[in-house]
């Protein structure tokens, strides 16, 4: 019995099931599944479980006619090594009596000897049924919860099916280059000179999308700073935002400080920056980002929505509010989304993006200018909290600006998730009078 590869298949099962029954995020499942396997395993585990945790629904459908009777809560181990096994049959053409062999023995490894005729029942009736492969196993709208699919249909009408089939796509590595450092030419040469294939991007000036996805550490010059991971989309808020330098900037809602570094790399650091997020916790995230490119600038931990007894009375030139949102355009890279989230938590996502612009706008010079953006597609956190927003502030108007393959809304612009291109990502720009 090949115990390792049992072992990664066992915890592909264990770290699906934390995220869909216990509501764990994907990454930490992740985390924890890791530490019990070996680290040439993890591109396997990472597959495995991106691809249950995104195709839940249509694999219960297959799953579902081949089970006599649903499986006990504490034995729903062994209903995930099922998922697991025919997630890799039908969608990794992995060899079938590998798959078999392995998922049976992995049952040893739970101490559940009576599992093993079941999942050998279970997965030879499968093959019997599915002898050939299937193209249409999965319904992207199947995917999808029904409240957000209803949403998705009302305010995208016919580019809703487009959304939700791009959501089910793994997304594209896209890197930033830190144009302080190097220019995007260069680092390309640098990628061939590794044998990545890679390509500059359509819209975003200091993209590139590599053709697949490596670790960090296969990255020239990561550790120096010459680079980051960024999807273009978020790097447009910074670009956006179009710092110059020595102006005082707030980047609210801050961590992981993707866009906190942007933005020092932009100004080359003349900068006086403030990154303000809820901890510290957070902010280390913050912190780390910064030490690896070699920049740094004023960290705060504050709830932005209580007060502003943080601020030290300075008004900002301009502010980036990446405002806490759905999510709901990072579905892609973030394929948990899709089990977590509720309709209510819309509401009360809602009420947290008004209280953070209320309280960080008389932060803003006269003249200035506040970028509000989400990584969200949903009208209601975006449009309609700028309708609510201007409606109590004469003092604030809206500006859509040019972004290009931005949609144009009533007043700002919106990516949608699309391969090799962004996620789904909204930003508009409001003056201060």
């Amino acid at each position: 019995m090949n115990q390792k590869i049992n072992q990664t298949r066992l915890q592909a099962a264990l770290a699906s099931r934390n995220i869909i029954d216990s509501g764990r995020s994907l990454e930490q499942a992740l985390e924890t599944a890791k530490q019990y396997i070996e680290a040439d395993d993890a591109g396997q585990l990472h597959a495995t479980v991106y691809g249950i945790v995104r195709h839940y629904e249509s694999l219960e459908a297959l799953l579902s006619p081949l089970l006599k009777k649903p499986f006990r809560n504490k034995d729903r181990d062994i209903h995930y090594l099922l998922l697991s096994a025919i997630y890799q049959l039908i969608a990794m053409r992995a060899p079938d009596h590998a798959v078999v062999n392995d998922s049976v023995n992995a049952a040893t490894l739970l101490k559940k000897n009576w599992a093993k005729s079941v999942i050998n029942g279970c997965l030879r009736a499968f093959l019997r049924t599915h002898a050939e492969p299937q193209k249409d196993w999965c319904t992207p709208a199947q995917e999808h919860p029904e409240w957000l699919r209803t949403k998705l249909c009302q305010q995208w009408e016919e580019r809703a099916e487009k959304i939700m089939t791009e959501n089910l796509h793994p997304a594209e590595m896209t890197l930033r280059v830190n144009r302080s450092k190097t220019n995007r030419s260069d680092y390309l040469a640098l990628l061939n000179q590794q044998k990545l294939a890679a390509t500059k991007h359509d819209f975003a000036p200091d993209a590139i999308v590599l053709k697949d996805a490596v670790s960090v550490e296969q990255l020239p010059g990561f550790s120096e700073g010459l680079v980051s991971v960024q999807d273009a989309a978020a790097q447009m808020a910074s670009v956006l935002l179009d710092p110059q330098p020595g102006e005082h900037i707030l980047d609210a809602c801050a961590a992981p400080g993707g866009k906190t570094g942007h933005l020092l790399e932009i100004t080359a650091g003349d900068l006086s920056l403030v990154a303000a997020d809820i901890n510290d916790q957070r902010l280390n995230q913050v912190r780390e980002n910064l030490s690896r490119i070699n920049e740094h600038c004023k960290l705060v931990a504050a709830d932005l929505t209580a007060n502003t007894a943080w601020w030290d009375g300075n008004l900002f030139d301009r502010i980036l509010l990446d405002a806490p949102c759905s999510s709901t355009g990072v579905i892609r890279r973030h394929p948990d989304i899709l089990r977590h989230r509720r309709s209510e938590d819309i509401a009360q996502l809602n009420q947290t993006q008004l209280a953070v612009l209320n309280r960080l706008w008389p932060l803003l010079k006269g003249g200035g200018a506040l970028l509000y953006a989400t990584c969200s597609v949903l009208s209601e956190e975006n449009d309609a909290i700028i309708d609510a927003f201007i409606e109590c502030h004469k003092d604030a108007k809206p500006l859509t600006l040019e972004h290009a393959w931005a949609q144009k809304t009533r007043h700002g612009c919106q990516t949608l998730p699309m391969q090799g291109l962004s996620d789904g990502f909204y930003t508009c720009w409001i003056e201060k009078s």
